[in-house]
């Protein structure tokens, strides 16, 4: 009996005349919002992002797509599904270790679409660590290999990771993704309304026919246009002025096919506006540094002991230091080790009778503010008094 071919190893028919760029992108964005319910504007992303994994050879930069929800049956699951339909050569899994993510690479090069990435991805094990190393390294061409010793002589081969990766779990879970958000563009799902009526998602034969002309016809207008995508990758338009450094690398790839497209700069830019919250949400310890700053001019001192300060911050709700370890709050260690990174150290001060431990908004902690905030205060040459 003969092995049946796995779906990425099938090869799609061209079409013999090439589908206008504008009308395919669009028709992918409305044929993945009649399955799912999105974000305003989600599915001019996806449907960039579905072209992205045709076009992968054309580029140097590969953004991830991260997708998330508050909890279970928001659509996941389906988007992934509908995208598997849809992408260049799918591979659907809801696990994977990284040594079988860097030889699936090298064997197929698939685009991998990985369901419940919360489940394996958010544990804190060297199987996990390990793993989401390799999907960061995927992000750039230049860092996309993974060398690792091979049989009994201990053969040093050298795996590439660079190929086109979908994540799906619930929560955003800042701090374990962190590296992986910063690569990926962002989509936030929401479970559906009861009165929303969306389509049902079929298996049978009539309904992927539907999809494998879509995605004929994505292999067919990147064949023709690739050259054309991989000479945009570093275009210029306003609205990536607003974005970081990696952010803007990641749009920039989507932005060099809605050009090659003929698709106004207007169409690209709406999307990342109407989705900026959800895919530039601050770093962890950004939010950290503000929150530190905000409670230094509340009390209206410079000096704010340890124990106040995480008192304040698990008051704050709409943030993550009331649950930070397990379900608990950050305690005082805690906080020394994330603010150890920036230079930040707790320090000595006489109160009264006694000696406390805790902050000073000095220069070094107005420098940092700045320098990763973004919020600029007025130096104070203060000088510490000693104990």
């Amino acid at each position: 009996m003969e092995k049946p071919l796995a779906p990425w190893e099938v090869e799609y028919d061209l079409y013999k005349e090439i589908p206008p760029g504008h009308e395919l992108i669009k028709e992918l964005a409305a044929m993945i919002s009649s399955y799912v319910e999105l974000p305003d504007l989600a599915d001019r992303l996806l449907a960039l992002w579905v072209i992205h994994t045709y076009s992968i050879d054309w580029t140097r930069v590969n953004p991830l797509l991260y997708i998330y929800s508050p909890q279970q049956r928001c659509g996941k699951t389906t988007l992934l599904s509908v995208l598997s339909r849809l992408v260049n050569r799918p591979m659907q899994i809801s696990g994977i270790t990284a040594a079988a993510l860097y030889r699936t690479v090298e064997k197929w090069r698939p685009t991998l679409l990985l369901d419940e990435a919360d489940s394996y991805l958010k544990t804190k094990s060297e199987s996990s660590e390990a793993l989401r190393g390799i999907i960061n390294s995927c992000w750039s061409l230049e860092s996309a290999w993974k060398s690792v010793c091979v049989g009994k002589n201990h053969r040093v081969v050298a795996f590439p990771t660079f190929t086109p990766i979908a994540i799906a779990g619930i929560g955003r879970l800042e701090k374990t993704y962190a590296t992986i958000a910063d690569r990926s563009i962002i989509i936030q799902l929401e479970r559906k309304l009861e009165t929303k009526k969306l389509s049902r998602l079929s298996r049978d034969d009539d309904s992927n026919i539907l999809f494998d002309d879509l995605r004929s016809q994505c292999a067919t207008w990147v064949k023709k246009h690739g050259e054309v995508i991989g000479g945009w990758q570093q275009p210029n338009a306003r609205f990536l002025e607003e974005m970081d450094d990696r952010t803007r690398e990641n749009y920039e790839v989507l932005l060099a096919i809605s050009k090659t497209a003929m698709l106004p700069a207007s169409y690209l830019a709406d999307a990342y506006r109407a989705n900026k919250k959800l895919d530039e949400e601050e770093n962890v310890d950004s939010l950290l540094l503000k929150d530190i700053n905000d409670i230094f001019e509340s009390m209206d001192k410079d000096f704010v002991p340890s124990g106040t300060i995480v008192a304040r911050l698990e008051e704050r709700e709409d943030r993550p230091w009331g649950t930070w370890s397990y379900g608990q709050p950050m305690t005082k260690h805690a906080l020394a080790r994330q603010l150890k990174n920036y230079g930040i150290a707790p320090s000595k001060k006489r109160e009264g009778q006694h000696t406390v431990r805790g902050y000073y908004r000095d220069d070094n902690f107005k420098e940092k503010l700045k320098r990763y905030c973004q919020v600029d205060v007025e130096p104070t040459q203060m000088t510490q008094p000693s104990v």
